[in-house]
């Protein structure tokens, strides 16, 4: 649990909150040798043998960034309620595939996404007829100097599975590193192209760096390395725009 120490972002009587890195999934399951939420409750048990640990929401395995857990069904209640009215605003960073064309900054994205399992793949896809409501307010926050990606600030206003990366997607702008929805996944890690033989896989470009709840904001998740490998100057560009 030593490792974990270095993640946690804050922590209260009540509430843990992780900075989870990319490739660690959530919860546990078959193949997985680790979770996340098996690393908090063997850290909160360490402290005191009796405690325990509720996983609030969910981040993909390869998106990184802020985890809340719960340590008490009361807490896990009353933030569970929050989630379902919409009252938490999540913030993302991701650096995306391309140029951005549109004349403004921002933009709100409207496309409703149905989820499927199809074996052991879970996809999901734009469907205008039969899809649940999915909203993303997006907003350039730089551009790289070879104009061939783009930083982001992206805000879900629903929670559908893969939603972000499946707006950016749709729009031509495929998530850095997205192996299921991008299209060009494999860029060296100084983010130059490459020959394919030498390119570097460069892990999702995905990451939940904000959470707020009415008026409380939890400490920001610092990016990972990779994060600037494309933008060196991430930490003056992010003090810059003040990702509210």
């Amino acid at each position: 649990a030593s490792k974990l120490s270095a993640w946690i972002v804050f922590e209260s009587k009540s509430l843990i909150v992780i900075n989870k890195p990319s490739g660690l999934p959530v919860q546990g399951g078959t193949k997985v040798m680790d979770s996340l939420d098996a690393l908090v409750r063997r850290h909160l048990q360490s402290q005191a043998p009796s405690s325990t640990a509720h996983l609030l929401h969910r981040l993909d395995r390869d998106t990184s960034g802020l985890v809340l857990f719960a340590k008490n069904k009361e807490t896990a209640a009353q933030f569970g309620s929050l989630f379902q009215s919409r009252s938490i605003k999540k913030t993302y960073l991701a650096i995306v595939h391309g140029r951005w064309p549109f004349d403004e900054a921002q933009r709100r994205v409207s496309l409703p996404l149905t989820a499927e399992r199809l074996g052991q793949v879970d996809r999901t896809f734009i469907d205008l007829e039969g899809g649940k409501e999915s909203l993303t307010d997006m907003e350039v926050l730089a551009e790289h100097p070879s104009q061939k990606y783009t930083l982001l600030k992206l805000h879900p206003r629903t929670g559908r599975k893969h939603q972000l990366r499946v707006h950016c997607s749709y729009l031509r702008f495929p998530i850095v590193g997205d192996t299921k929805y991008g299209v060009h996944n494999r860029v060296s890690i100084a983010g130059k192209e490459k020959p394919a033989s030498k390119a570097i896989t460069t892990p999702l470009c995905l990451h939940a760096y904000k959470v707020q709840v009415d008026d409380q904001a939890f400490p920001v998740a610092s990016p990972p390395k990779h994060f600037e490998s494309f933008f060196p100057q991430l930490n003056s560009i992010l003090s810059k725009h003040s990702t509210s």
